[in-house]
């Protein structure tokens, strides 16, 4: 449809960049040889594919699960999960640190914070939050 339009310019499948002449790549286009949509076999069989999901509103869990009634887990949520550990204890480490100066009166022994508790309150709270996004 985008190629018969005469005001949508026609993109070279490579480059992504407009292309004027037509004549120069008509054979391009024209060859058996090259799959036209650039899909593998592989890629082909996972487009027909539906993940759903399962949202467990008493324990605040949700499950992906795929065509097979299996429960997967993407790698790019691992990622994130990594990184926003990360970024969680960053956080609390910072104002651990700020708390502890402005305490820092009678006691240099004992740390003034509970750290754990701290950090499991930064985990429910993120859980909380992100359950409310989802």
């Amino acid at each position: 449809m985008v190629a018969t339009c005469p005001i949508m310019p026609i993109f070279h499948p490579r480059h992504g960049e407009p292309r004027e002449d037509k004549h120069l790549y008509s054979d391009y286009y024209d060859s058996k040889s090259i799959n036209k949509f650039h899909i593998t076999k592989q890629s082909a069989l996972l487009l027909t594919r539906m993940d759903t999901y399962k949202v467990t509103e008493s324990i605040k869990e949700i499950l992906v699960i795929d065509d097979y009634g299996m429960h997967i887990m993407f790698d790019c949520s691992l990622a994130d999960m990594v990184a926003l550990d990360e970024q969680l204890l960053k956080i609390g480490t910072f104002f651990v640190r700020k708390n502890e100066l402005e305490l820092d009166l009678q006691s240099k022994n004992f740390p003034l914070v509970d750290r754990f508790q701290l950090i499991q309150d930064l985990y429910v709270c993120e859980l909380e939050y992100q359950f409310a996004k989802a």
